[in-house]
């Protein structure tokens, strides 16, 4: 007795079924591959959440995060809107991606409240600064002047001033360019920068990774902008970071607080004792309830701070006429 026919239901179970359209927006960025975007858009429905708008925005935002410069080309070409604020969603900032969306009308200087402007998110990388400031960036935010102290607290965490992000993150050239333009300090600058000649001297560090000569360098760089605050720009080694009266999360005090505070495992020997020999007080508190840089290092196991703060008493008393 031969086999029954295939009913139509039976054909249709087993074809492939067809690729949805948010798989192959994923796969075109993934790719860089133009005509995945146009089968996506092919099967848009206005009646479902793949519609044509939707997609569209989907490509802009991968094509962005993936670095796919002919998708976004072409998305932005066939109707798609540009990103409305700076700030994206991208790992490895790229200089392509940003001349094409400059090219379509991108506000470099946008930014939603409480947020940074790309600019902040660059600092590191001086060539992406220079391009940035090339292309209309500005160093200080268009729509930055709250009015009262509650909208200043709000807006500096979020947002806090350039020089103060670039201290931790720039070279001295960079740095200076950027204070050229206009950046302002902030209150943590210095405290920034000498945090950050910390962890870039440790090889247990964020960078775990890079060769000796390449942190070697890294620390030199970090430790020459800590110099260049003090000597350079006269920042003061045992400034405050907030304003009295205010009462803000992970704010610790002095530079040398910041420093007590760290990880106990970083070296720090460099920096305390150039803070201590420009007048750095590890005795100072923000506020008569405050915590003094030593008592920050001794609640955070720090006993290699201690030991350079007991090791420059010992010098200072030995220095002491009669001592």
């Amino acid at each position: 007795m031969s086999s029954p026919a295939p009913t139509a239901s039976t054909s249709v179970s087993s074809a492939a079924p067809p690729q949805r359209p948010r798989a192959l927006i994923l796969t075109a960025c993934q790719t860089d591959d133009v005509s995945l975007i146009s089968q996506a858009l092919s099967l848009a429905s206005s009646d479902s959440r793949d519609t044509v708008p939707e997609l569209l925005s989907r490509a802009v935002t991968q094509s962005i995060r993936r670095n796919a410069t002919n998708v976004l080309t072409y998305v932005l070409n066939h109707g798609a809107e540009v990103p409305a604020y700076s700030s994206l969603n991208i790992e490895d900032h790229s200089k392509a991606i940003f001349e094409i969306l400059v090219a379509h009308g991108w506000d470099i200087n946008a930014r939603r409240p409480g947020d940074r402007p790309l600019l902040w998110e660059v600092v590191g990388d001086g060539d992406l600064v220079a391009w940035c400031l090339d292309h209309g960036a500005t160093a200080i935010p268009n729509d930055l002047g709250p009015a009262s102290d509650d909208e200043r607290r709000k807006d500096e965490y979020g947002c806090p001033p350039l020089l103060e992000v670039a201290a931790s993150q720039s070279t001295v050239a960079t740095f200076e360019l950027l204070r050229s333009k206009g950046a302002q300090l902030g209150r943590r600058t210095l405290h920034f920068a000498a945090r950050a000649a910390i962890k870039s001297g440790d090889r247990e560090g964020e960078q775990p990774q890079m060769l000796d000569k390449d942190r070697a360098k890294l620390h030199s760089e970090r430790m020459a902008v800590v110099v260049h605050l003090v000597d350079a720009l006269g920042l003061d080694p045992n400034a405050l970071d907030q304003p009295a009266g205010w009462s803000l999360g992970n704010h610790w005090g002095t530079p040398l607080c910041y420093v007590a505070h760290s990880n106990p495992n970083w070296d720090c020997s460099e920096v305390v004792t150039f803070l201590l020999q420009k007048g750095a007080d590890p005795g100072l508190v923000m506020d008569p309830a405050g915590w003094d840089a030593v008592e920050l290092a001794r609640r955070s196991k720090n006993q290699r701070f201690l030991d350079l703060i007991e090791d420059w008493k010992a010098n200072r008393l030995e220095r002491k006429p009669g001592a």
